[in-house]
C-alpha cells in the first residue's frame, strides 16, 4: 500500500518534470521551432452563428454540413447514450437540436 508521504512524494516529482516539459516547450515555440495549429475556421463561423439570437438548427445545419467530419462528430455525439438513450438521431439538424447550441458551440 503506498503511504501519503509516497504519493506527496510522486506529486511533487510530477510537478517538476510537468513544469521542465513547459519550458522546453516555449523554449520550441519562442524559436519558432513547434507551429501551433490555428483554430479550425469552421469552428470560428459554428460559434458565431450559435451565438447569433436570429439562429436556428436548420441554418446551423447548413453550415455544419459543409464540413463532413464535423457533421459526423455532431451526430455521433447527438447519438451517444448520454443524449439520446432510446432512440437514434435521423438528421444533423435533429441532432443539433436535440444537443442545443451551447454544445455545438463546445464541440465544434
Amino acid at each position: 500500500m503506498i503511504t501519503e508521504e509516497q504519493q506527496d512524494d510522486a506529486i511533487f516529482e510530477l510537478s517538476a518534470d510537468l513544469r521542465e516539459v513547459g519550458k522546453q516547450i516555449l523554449k520550441l515555440l519562442r524559436k519558432g521551432a513547434v507551429d501551433v495549429p490555428l483554430f479550425p475556421k469552421i469552428a470560428t463561423d459554428v460559434m458565431r452563428l450559435a451565438k447569433s439570437p436570429d439562429t436556428d438548427a436548420a441554418t446551423l445545419a447548413d453550415l455544419i454540413q459543409r464540413h463532413t467530419t464535423l457533421a459526423g462528430h455532431v451526430i455521433r455525439v447527438a447519438n451517444s447514450p448520454l443524449y439520446t438513450p432510446n432512440a437514434s438521431m435521423v438528421s444533423l439538424q435533429q441532432a443539433i437540436a436535440r444537443l442545443g447550441l451551447n454544445a455545438i458551440c463546445e464541440i465544434s
